[in-house]
């Protein structure tokens, strides 16, 4: 038997996280005489140089059963007793500041139950059970076929009982889903339970596995392939060369003897008799994206430099601010040409690097005849120190930007500076930790009213945020102290109540109506959508802004109910909508209640009444909006919308880039005068004529890191806000204006730098503005900090990959991600939880797998169409699904870029990434490959894109025998961490199903012929940081809190040096 003091100090990292390497960080991992590792400490990484400790015990089995939250310490080591005395102090007394686990008896047994941290959840577990099919009732499931001579669909009855294996998903607030799957572990069957209802997703594989078709849950009550299915098509060596989405026409795709695609057809581009063609160089790199006509001239969208500077003796480069020195660049994107949809101009881009293989300068042009010219400097630790932006444009002062940014003694961030055009150095945030690691406090700009403390709860949820001018309450579990009366609490991560209050300003008299004390309850259905909002303030107990909801298996609005302020102090309903469908599209809205007096409410007007009041074309983006008075939207090849036109004759047209970064929203609005001026305005004499029509023109650029508004400097945005001049040029006086911002992101106030308040925004669910907001046109960018037009009635946010109408709480085009939640409307916002779910760029909705401002140990990327990687992947993500490790499925390398990015934006980071698809080794002749998504990874592969992203992270390569040395797997680890200045792992073996992401040291178990446990003597991995030379490892493990871990190995004498 082995007794406690056989613990050992073994693994110790000293990681340099200054800018000059003199500083490090110690993490030791303690083990018992098993190996296992059952403490792991941090040292001095809190705010008073303490340490941070955790503690793991076992189960006579070995398995994890207590995973304890850290703790601040100042011993190298914590004994057990001496732990359970200081967990006491730091928890606000809680008794359960751990997470429980059982499993099934046997000793590889599946985990059953999950009792996350907290004395609250005690009673409120996630449960896992096993069980096997039925032929009727909940564990019933359809059997669908694919006729293979036909490629139609098939129903074939039920199947039959004891067939399928089912895994039943219960959360902590008993919310069921049922998961069934063949013996070849292929999901066959995804049900969520709300009450008697079933929101079902099936999906259907031809005889080689692959996925044909995806029924969305409306398919049960209306078998429409059209309406309610995807469906895809393969080639003989299992190519997608279709794909058809739900209210769309086909997309084609062709690809070439490498398997890269070299052609994709959308049903609008069909229609206008468009391609689009992709061009490789000889190392498998896209260089060239070409939009075609029939007939017609070819227009090169995207054209793409790799490897020097030579692009630079080009017509269009030879600019002067095109200059270059450094030379490293062999394998890196050295320049672009991109093309903006609309107009005959190429935008032109250079990019430099250091020796790291770091972005330290991008010059850029842009569309103003001028360019922007962007450097980089990095600590030794990869972390961005400063930035320096230098606007230049025709006939306009230079503008100079230069951010700072200060890190601690932990490597994390603590100060934003910021210094306009040479003027003093100005705070723009600062940063202050608790002895946990997470934000404590932290200050805008210099005005104290600005600052704000955080707090939170056992599971570091934030629970409050208070600052002199505005102070929310947040509760989960317990709504107490928010609001009286009857709330259901919620123990599955969904928000039951919330509070905010403003406070005065300074200066100013937007906060006139008082100091008042705004709260909310939430009620949810079983699909964890927003069903009831009940409203109550420190003023007046009515139901002032009372909403309810319905919706339809899969998520479309059905019903909407919105009560306000209808006109100076009476309140009543203003939004009573029923809506009607074509399938996902909004065909009708219908809403009986009159208009409110009050123009700062953002409601929904009802102005027509048409059996057809909306109107889609084959891409499924909306082309007419009647109730709106919207006669057309055209849109460009990406989706984006290129022309609104009005029926008085009124439109908005937009430019885009062919990055789909917006670059010129231009008005022209129909307008009347009861005296128009019809000739020239001589001598002070103005000849007019009464009540006559005319165009009101006006313009907006967005220009790289300033904004003009009819040819004149408007603003400069900044990262808590934005700066305006006196006289509309840069080099006039600089005001700042500060956004003060709730939980979700949201612009709840606009404050000015000598403490005016400018802006006050209140918000329902969905976003849409309440009545009793104030000066709306001081600043249009509000919910999730997006860009509101108002203009003309048009009401909609742009999150920039598409538009979203807050009124009617729906998108105005289809999700370009909508592969990843089949059973979700591609229309439908956020799932329909907008209370703690956000959508950073109306792309990528984060569920509860993902918060805003987390750190997270490990991020696990699957590919979004799971069928085609068969079981194994599909088993390795359900366990780490169930495991509650944060999961991100991605369609392919830019869908990974834009999510990393998407990240950033919500202040959330993690330390390492696990890429899991299907690996090959390679051999001699042909290389080693994974797959990110559908994107093939082989040594030539450009990973530029991923850079920003994964830069001073750990990425492991969750795919077989990639670090095969014969099939040149070194040289695809060493390129990806030298272009991604990361650290990669990859093996040289079977990694079979996958790992566990507790840390233990073996694998996922699954029926398969061989189990490879990571310390097996055969097993082997290869290790590249930041591009050095491949370096063997060995005994790699991963723990979903802590990170990756490995083994060091000497090739000489094979002994171990352990690394945490």
């Amino acid at each position: 038997m082995l007794c406690a003091r056989q613990y050992a100090k073994l693994c110790q990292d000293k990681c340099a996280c200054k800018k000059s390497g003199d500083g490090w960080l110690d993490n030791i991992q303690y083990v018992d005489g098993l190996g296992r590792p059952v403490q792991n400490v941090q040292f001095h990484v809190t705010p008073s140089k303490n340490n941070l400790a955790d503690r793991i015990e076992y189960d006579v089995m070995g398995r994890k059963s207590k995973i304890w939250l850290p703790i601040p310490t100042t011993a190298d080591y914590v004994e057990t007793a001496n732990m359970n005395n200081d967990y006491m102090g730091v928890y606000h007394e809680d008794t359960a500041p751990f997470e429980l686990r059982t499993y099934e008896s046997w000793q590889k047994g599946r985990k059953t139950a999950n009792i996350g941290p907290g004395q609250a959840w005690a009673e409120h577990p996630s449960i896992s059970s096993f069980h096997t099919n039925k032929s009727s009732g909940v564990l019933a499931c359809k059997k669908y076929a694919v006729d293979e001579a036909t490629g139609t669909l098939k129903e074939e009855g039920f199947f039959p009982s004891n067939q399928l294996l089912v895994q039943k998903l219960t959360d902590e607030d008993r919310n069921e889903k049922y998961v069934f799957a063949d013996a070849e572990g292929r999901q066959l069957l995804v049900r969520r339970v709300d009450g008697n209802t079933y929101s079902d997703v099936y999906f259907v594989h031809d005889l080689r596995g692959n996925i044909r078709y995806v029924l969305q849950p409306m398919y049960q009550k209306q078998p429409s392939i059209n309406k309610f299915a995807f469906r895809y098509l393969y080639d003989e060596t299992n190519r997608c060369i279709e794909k058809q989405l739900p209210g769309c026409e086909k997309t084609v795709y062709a690809y070439d003897a490498a398997d890269r695609m070299v052609m994709s057809q959308t049903g609008n581009q069909r229609r206008t008799g468009h391609k689009t063609f992709y061009r490789y160089d000889a190392l498998g790199r896209n260089t060239y994206v070409v939009e075609r006509a029939v007939g017609n001239d070819s227009l090169v969208t995207i054209r793409k430099f790799y490897d020097d500077y030579s692009f630079l003796k080009q017509q269009g480069f030879n600019s002067p601010c095109f200059k270059v020195s450094a030379q490293r660049a062999q394998g890196l994107l050295t320049g672009r040409e991109v093309a903006v949809f609309g107009c005959d101009s190429l935008l032109r881009e250079m990019n430099v690097y250091d020796r790291k293989g770091r972005l330290t300068r991008q010059i850029r042009t842009n569309m103003r005849g001028g360019y922007d010219d962007t450097s980089y400097e990095y600590s030794f630790t990869d972390k961005l120190v400063s930035k320096l932006m230098v606007h230049i444009t025709a006939n306009m002062p230079t503008l100079t930007q230069r951010y700072e940014y200060e890190y601690d003694h932990a490597d994390r961030l603590k100060k934003v500076t910021y210094c306009l055009n040479n003027a003093e150095k100005k705070t723009l945030r600062e940063v202050y930790y608790d002895e946990l690691g997470r934000v404590g406090t932290e200050t805008i700009g210099d005005i104290p009213e600005l600052g704000q403390a955080i707090n939170y709860n056992i599971r570091s949820c934030p629970i409050s945020r208070c600052s002199p001018l505005l102070e929310e309450r947040i509760c989960y579990e317990d709504a107490t102290q928010v609001f009286m009366g009857s709330v259901t609490p919620c123990y599955n991560g969904n928000i039951c109540a919330y509070s905010s209050s403003v406070g005065k300003p300074q200066r100013g008299y937007l906060w006139g109506i008082g100091n008042i004390t705004r709260s909310f309850s939430y009620c949810y259905d079983g699909l964890s959508r927003l069903k009831r909002v009940k409203y109550k303030d420190s003023d007046s107990p009515d139901h002032n802004y009372n909403t309810n909801y319905e919706y339809d298996l899969q998520g479309n609005l059905l019903k909407l109910q919105r009560n306000g302020l209808c006109d100076y102090d009476t309140y009543g309903p203003i939004d009573r909508i029923s809506m009607e469908y074509d399938g996902n599209q909004l065909l009708k809205a219908t809403d009986p209640c009159t208009d409110p007096a009050f123009t700062n409410a953002l409601h929904f007007a009802d102005g027509a009444d048409q059996p057809e009041e909306y109107t889609y074309d084959a891409n499924g983006n909306m082309t007419a909006d009647l109730n709106k008075h919207i006669r057309k939207i055209s849109y460009n090849t990406q989706n984006l919308p290129q022309e609104v036109r009005f029926d008085d004759g009124s439109s908005i047209a937009y430019l885009y880039d062919a990055d789909g970064n917006k670059l010129r929203t231009s008005y022209a609005i129909a307008s009347y005068s009861e005296s128009m001026p019809v000739t020239q305005v001589m001598h002070g004499n103005v000849s007019s004529q009464a009540q006559q029509p005319y165009m009101a023109r006006n313009s907006i650029d967005y220009c790289g890191s300033a904004v003009y508004e009819n040819g004149k400097l408007a603003y400069v945005p900044i990262d808590v806000g934005y700066i305006t001049f006196a006289d509309s040029t840069a080099t006039s006086a600089p005001t700042f204006h500060y956004y003060v911002k709730d939980y979700l992101g949201n612009n709840r106030l606009v404050v000015r730098d000598d403490g005016f308040g400018e802006q006050m925004n209140h918000y329902y669910p969905f976003g849409a503005l309440m009545a009793e907001s104030t000066q709306g046109a001081t600043q249009r960018y509000k919910y999730n900090g997006k860009e509101l037009d108002r203009i003309h009635g048009l009401n909609l946010y742009d999150y920039g990959a598409r538009q979203y109408d807050a009124a009617l709480g729906r998108w105005t085009s289809i999700d370009p991600l909508a592969e990843k939640y089949y059973g979700i409307s591609p229309y439908a916002y956020c799932h329909d939880n907008p209370i703690n779910r956000i959508d950073p760029d109306g792309a990528f909705d984060f569920d509860n797998t993902i918060k805003q401002y987390m750190h997270y140990g490990v991020i696990a990327v699957f590919p979004t169409n799971l069928g085609r990687e068969e079981g194994a992947i599909w088993y390795d993500y359900n366990e780490a699904k169930s495991a509650g490790v944060p999961l991100m499925r991605v369609d392919n390398m830019q869908d990974f870029a834009n999510a990393m990015t998407a990240l950033r934006n919500m202040h959330t980071t993690t330390e390492t990434y696990t890429l899991n698809s299907h690996g090959s080794g390679g051999s001699f002749n042909s290389p080693a490959s994974f797959y990110i998504g559908t994107d093939i990874i082989t040594p030539e592969t450009d990973f530029s894109s991923l850079r920003g992203g994964l830069s001073g992270h750990f990425v492991f390569i969750g795919a077989c025998n990639v670090g095969n040395v014969s099939g040149r797997g070194y040289e695809l680890v060493e390129n990806m961490a030298r272009q991604t200045s990361s650290t990669v792992i990859a093996s040289g073996h079977p990694l079979r199903a996958g790992y566990k992401y507790d840390g233990s040291n073996y694998l996922n178990e699954m029926p398969i012929p061989y189990r490879m446990d990571p310390e097996y003597q055969f097993n082997n991995y290869i290790i590249s940081e930041k591009g050095d030379l491949f370096k063997p490892i060995s005994n790699v493990t991963i723990d979903k809190d802590k990170g990756i871990n490995w083994k060091n190995m000497d090739l000489f004498s094979k002994l171990p040096i352990f690394r945490y």
